[in-house]
């Protein structure tokens, strides 16, 4: 369990009873799995077994901002990813997809939608995934994602999903769920005026997972008109 910002992972989000961690903990049961730290998965018998490894997003303060309220444009300096997101990059660098390892990507920093910032780390460690002579979880499609409606939704969709990928490995359908969450939750929320350069998440996901044609143009066609949620 990894969090953006360990030192706020007990603060409650909107629309929520109980703090983030507890929530965290909830979906993780629910998902059939269990919290495990460091110490538990030392053994060479457990490492050989893969884990999931959850990276969420959390806020800093409060008031939780909504999605629609975050700052505009994201700052996406890479100096300023870096310090953003320096406990994923440990964690990214830590993932292992020849020991099974999987991330499953929680964005709850903000209420209804995508993060910009994470986005525009997400397309950055693609594209570095992309260009390493090793093979990442990331470069081989083993990560989900989600960013919609409530914390609890958001965690129990990313969470669950991960679970399945940790189970039965990467699929056609398991990619397109995903793609179909990047779409969603990043892209039609910002429709009106967010970067196009997001798409090259959606495009180079699908290149790594198999997508065909027709299913790119329908994600590209959905990120290009009003969704019903926004």
């Amino acid at each position: 369990m990894v969090y953006r910002v360990p030192d706020s992972s007990r603060l409650t989000p909107n629309y929520e009873s109980q703090n983030l961690s507890a929530t965290v903990r909830s979906q993780v049961e629910a998902a059939g799995a269990v919290l495990c730290g460091d110490d538990d998965y030392s053994s060479s018998s457990s490492r050989r077994s893969g884990r999931l490894l959850v990276l969420v997003s959390n806020f800093e303060a409060y008031p939780q901002l909504e999605a629609s309220q975050q700052p505009r444009p994201a700052n996406t300096s890479v100096a300023s990813l870096a310090q953003q997101f320096a406990e994923f990059d440990a964690a990214l660098a830590a993932c292992d997809p020849d020991y099974g390892d999987v991330l499953a990507l929680a964005d709850s920093r903000y209420s209804n939608g995508g993060d910009l910032a994470l986005s525009a780390w997400l397309r950055e460690r693609l594209t570095d995934s992309a260009a390493a002579t090793t093979g990442s979880c990331l470069a081989r499609g083993l990560f989900s994602y989600a960013a919609w409606n409530t914390d609890g939704n958001t965690l129990g969709t990313a969470i669950a999903n991960g679970v399945l990928l940790r189970l039965f490995g990467p699929s056609r359908a398991s990619a397109r769920f995903t793609l179909l969450r990047l779409v969603e939750d990043l892209e039609c929320v910002w429709r009106a005026d967010t970067e196009i350069a997001d798409l090259v998440i959606v495009l180079y996901v699908c290149a790594k997972l198999f997508c065909s044609a027709s299913t790119i143009l329908l994600l590209l066609t959905l990120s290009s008109q009003n969704c019903y949620f926004v």
